[in-house]
């Protein structure tokens, strides 16, 4: 799995093995990326309109 995140100027990102978000962490305003072994992989400030959305993992480009 992967999170695809979209920010307000209408990019995207792809954060590869991400399968949690921490929405709770408000001491530091950012929300936390993780993986299944609860391993942070991103932070990214809650101030920003992100919205991401769980997918299946890219498959890579093998050409």
């Amino acid at each position: 799995m992967a999170i695809k995140v979209s920010y307000p100027d209408g990019s995207t990102e792809i954060i590869p093995g991400a399968t949690v978000v921490d929405q709770q962490n408000f001491h530091e305003g950012m929300y936390d990326f993780y993986d299944e072994g609860g391993v942070l992989l991103k932070q990214i400030g809650m101030g920003t309109g992100i919205h991401w959305e769980l997918i299946a993992e890219p498959e890579a480009d093998t050409n």
